[in-house]
């Protein structure tokens, strides 16, 4: 570690695509968040949504990541999940998605039911169509991990 610099402190990490960094989405997300109590760090970078998503999971001491392309899609992901299978896929997302999305990170985090995520992600390379996210498999999963980085009691 770096003289001065102190471990990463805990929050969504979310990575936006330049083109996208001041527009509706955005804002929409991060008020999602703000709803849920839930801080979060932004970084700038282009890529495709799912990877950055994950990569930015993999970066948040919450172990929870958004990611904003150029096109409008949003992405939330769990670092314990696979790269290819996302919490939440929204491609093109509008505004009031995005701030769906917010608000699921933040529940992701907290542990709390998800909302909206009755169909997975279209294209997403499933064999099964009718396998879903099970949000309290998922909530199980947070809680254990905050457990373990102290954030929680056990």
């Amino acid at each position: 570690m770096e003289a001065g610099v102190g471990p990463r402190k805990p929050a969504i990490e979310i990575t936006v695509h330049p083109a996208v960094e001041g527009g509706s989405v955005l804002r929409e997300l991060l008020a999602g968040l703000e709803e849920q109590g839930v801080p979060w760090e932004v970084e700038v970078a282009g890529g495709e949504a799912v990877a950055l998503a994950h990569r930015a999971a993999g970066r948040s001491v919450l172990r929870v990541g958004l990611a904003v392309a150029g096109d409008g899609t949003v992405v939330l992901h769990h670092a314990q999940l696979p790269p290819e299978r996302p919490v939440q896929h929204l491609p093109r997302a509008d505004a009031a998605q995005a701030r769906l999305a917010g608000q699921n990170a933040g529940r992701l985090v907290k542990g709390l039911p998800l909302e909206g995520l009755s169909q997975p992600p279209s294209g997403s390379g499933s064999s099964a169509p009718d396998r879903r996210v099970d949000p309290a498999a998922v909530a199980g999963v947070v809680l254990q991990v905050l457990r373990r980085l102290g954030i929680l009691p056990r």
